[in-house]
């Protein structure tokens, strides 16, 4: 189109900063013969994609150098000079904005030119020599038995100018600019021709330049007119009337000027108008197709008057700040409790690769196996969207390890899509920490989750061996905060660390936010006097079996210790031959108050006789001596 991207478009809005309309030449050149019929056929099949195809002939006089002239211009621009045909297609696109091609006339079979889309698993060897696969959307330029150009982005070499090119095919086409970057996108290959075709441009353009490159090619003695022209379209677009209120634009803009001295801009510009009272109604020049409502109008008004020159004026207004809701609150509670340990605040791309997910070992009944698949993916390592946000602190582990950098606790809050049973429907998306560092353990781990959960005042929470496949068996957790599984935490199991190429001292961790705030945002804080009367601490050696879980230990002497246990800790782990196969003993350290007077040995151990009959009868579990 006539804007930045030619040069005529460049000398429009420099002839209109100088108070000049600038008149565009004039390369238009009929005759009553219409000779080029005799010699060329032309067929449009898909006018969705090619809203208008326009195409001249010349006779070749002779192939050579351009004059030195369109050289220098050409590689001003850099554009490398090639010879006298193809140079003046490249010299008329930087001109006009309108790209062309140029075919041998001659190795046109049929003597017809077909605009149709390719076959499925078709190709086409390009000028650059790379032969490029086609698809059924692919549009192309055919002749009666082949393919001979991409629309819009490269042509063929089966149709290329030579020496021995005696006939001239100048094709000057509208192809749909959506097609043209798709195509080019997919090929990787973007050319001087898709970069004009894939901003859309103006379909009066297409016989203009025509007759520019055919006038061209005659002014330096290249070659002769074949009298005619061959041009297809269904319709041309009809250039629209607008009207713009003058005080509508005086209040958008902020400025104050009268309806005759934008009329007056805008006939530098090329555009006609006139003025109705308040009000104006212009037309735009055929080759500005951007020009469709009232707010385009204002823009043009505007860029002439100077953006600069519009007075700068002081913003009033009553100022209100919107108040953060508790679930936002929440996180950034989160946040900065993480960060005051040390933590790294990340931010990772919600999409991830196929190969990540497959690392994790997802059963095939696991949703997070069931990934939502981009249409139109940036690449294969970015296809889908993340099921689980430890993809994100998994990648940066693995960065930071390779670069050797100190291993630091990095943690993200991040959404994982899931996908929705209800077809058709988006994902969830639901809000996860990732916890993860390299160099740790289960407890590092583990002493992070606890800090933070008790930094919420959300109490104490159980922790039962989790069953993840791409956490370690023995060293992994599921973690149960009341009664709800908010996540899990561990370290990496073996295998999953080798496909991550990651070392399996990595331990990570991933839980509900959602839950999180929630139960945080329930929190009553009660105040309490600190205690008066001493606290009695009783130590207690258990032998149980080595699968059971130290916490569903703990967990049933504080159930059986009475009104007055306030703590119970573990404090000691002992396995030996002596304690029988498959034994181990478990030490912990319980501690007993009443804020009504001092504790004596009976009430004491009245509790500790109860936790050990209950022990005794819940999981066969006895004292050690």
């Amino acid at each position: 189109e006539q804007d930045c991207n030619s040069v005529l478009g460049m000398a429009c809005e420099i002839s209109a900063s100088y108070g000049k309309r600038f008149a565009f030449p004039d390369y238009e050149y009929d005759s009553p013969k219409n000779d080029i019929e005799k010699y060329l056929g032309i067929e449009v099949e898909r006018f969705d994609l090619c809203r208008r195809y326009t195409a001249r002939m010349v006779k070749v006089l002779k192939i050579e150098p351009s004059p030195m002239w369109i050289q220098i211009r050409l590689m001003s621009c850099g554009v490398r000079p090639i010879n006298n045909i193809v140079d003046v297609s490249n010299y008329v696109m930087i001109e006009t904005g309108q790209p062309l091609h140029t075919f041998d006339y001659d190795k046109l079979e049929g003597r017809k030119i077909r605009v149709k889309t390719a076959k499925e698993g078709d190709s086409l060897k390009t000028l650059d020599g790379v032969e490029r696969p086609l698809q059924d959307d692919t549009l192309m330029i055919c002749d009666g038995n082949k393919y001979v150009c991409i629309a819009g982005v490269m042509g063929g070499e089966n149709s290329d100018i030579t020496d021995d090119t005696r006939y001239v095919v100048i094709e000057s086409a509208n192809f749909n600019k959506s097609s043209v970057r798709n195509t080019s996108k997919r090929l990787g290959l973007r050319t001087e021709s898709s970069s004009r075709f894939e901003k859309g441009l103006s379909i009066f353009l297409t016989k203009y330049a025509a007759d520019r490159a055919a006038s061209l090619l005659v002014e330096i003695g290249a070659c002769e007119y074949v009298d005619g022209v061959i041009d297809i379209y269904e319709a041309l677009d009809e250039v629209p009337e607008i009207t713009m209120d003058m005080d509508w634009y005086n209040k958008f803009i902020g400025i104050n000027i009268s309806a005759e001295q934008a009329v007056q801009y805008l006939d530098l510009l090329g555009f006609d108008g006139k003025v109705e009272g308040n009000y104006i109604r212009v037309t735009s020049p055929k080759f500005r197709q951007d020009i469709e409502i009232k707010e385009d109008v204002a823009e043009e008004v505007t860029r002439m008057f100077g953006y600069d020159n519009i007075p700068q004026t002081r913003i009033e207004s009553s100022s209100y700040i919107s108040p953060i809701n508790d679930y936002y609150a929440g996180k950034l509670k989160i946040k900065e409790l993480l960060k005051g340990i040390g933590g790294c605040d990340m931010l990772t791309y919600s999409f991830d690769s196929p190969a990540h997910l497959k690392a994790f070992g997802f059963a095939e009944d696991d949703i997070r196996s069931q990934p939502e698949t981009l249409i139109n993916p940036l690449g294969e390592d970015t296809s889908i969207m993340r099921t689980t946000i430890l993809t994100g602190v998994m990648n940066a582990i693995k960065l930071n390890y390779n670069k050797k950098n100190k291993p630091e606790l990095m943690f993200e809050i991040a959404c994982a899509f899931l996908k929705n049973e209800d077809s058709g429907e988006l994902p969830h998306n639901i809000d996860r920490l990732s916890i993860g560092k390299f160099d740790s353990d289960f407890y590092e781990i583990k002493a992070v989750v606890e800090y933070l959960l008790n930094s919420l005042k959300l109490g104490e929470a159980k922790y039962i061996a989790a069953n993840e496949p791409f956490l370690h068996p023995g060293r992994s957790a599921y973690v149960i905060l009341g009664n709800v599984n908010i996540g899990y935490i561990g370290q990496v199991h073996p295998l999953f660390a080798k496909a991550y190429e990651v070392p399996e001292s990595v331990c990570i961790a991933e839980l509900e936010v959602e839950e999180i705030v929630k139960k945080a945002s329930a929190v009553e804080i009660k105040m309490k006097n600190l205690a008066k009367y001493p606290a009695v601490e009783r130590d207690l050696a258990l032998v149980m079996e080595e699968g059971l879980q130290a916490g569903s230990v703990k967990q049933t002497i504080l159930e059986n210790g009475g009104e007055y246990i306030i703590s119970c800790e573990v404090f000691d782990v002992y396995r030996s031959e002596a304690l029988g196969e498959g034994m181990k003993s478990i030490a912990y350290s319980i501690v007993f108050r009443s804020d009504e007077g001092t504790l004596t040995d009976d009430v004491t151990e009245k509790a500790m006789s109860n936790i050990i009959r209950s022990l005794k009868d819940m999981y066969n579990i006895s004292v050690r001596e």
